[in-house]
């Protein structure tokens, strides 16, 4: 859809995935990329919502858009330094995977996480994951 923007009055920004994988056999995936070493609230004990809002809009939004296609898979993939977690929930039928690359790592142990990454984004899709090696 298009928006009309009235003098006046702010403008609707645009909302564009960060990472989009189509299908390709599997699922797509949506990843959504977020630069904060601490995604969790105060409390450390859950998620901060206003990340899981928006990978929400993007699953919801394809999913409508998409009606023929398998829902999509959601990742939150957050650049941490000297942290590193690996999450998985479903929620309303969607797989979601929230991730950390630790990127005050190594660089040869940090292009490994980005293979394996890579790979495990392959296999959601449905092509062939190449060797990490």
């Amino acid at each position: 859809a298009t928006w009309r923007k009235e003098p006046g009055v702010p403008s609707i920004p645009s909302m564009k995935v960060d990472i989009f994988a189509p299908p390709q056999g599997g699922r797509s995936v949506v990843v959504e990329a977020k630069c904060e070493n601490d995604p969790f609230d105060r409390s450390g004990d859950a998620l901060k919502s206003r990340h899981l809002y928006q990978l929400w809009a993007y699953l919801t939004n394809y999913e409508r858009t998409q009606p023929e296609e398998p829902l999509p898979v959601g990742v939150l993939l957050y650049a941490t330094v000297g942290r590193s977690f690996s999450h998985e929930y479903e929620l309303a039928g969607h797989q979601l995977k929230v991730r950390s690359l630790d990127l005050g790592q190594p660089w040869p142990e940090l292009r490994q996480d980005l293979l394996a990454f890579a790979d495990e984004l392959a296999e959601v899709t449905g092509v062939a994951a190449r060797s990490a090696a």
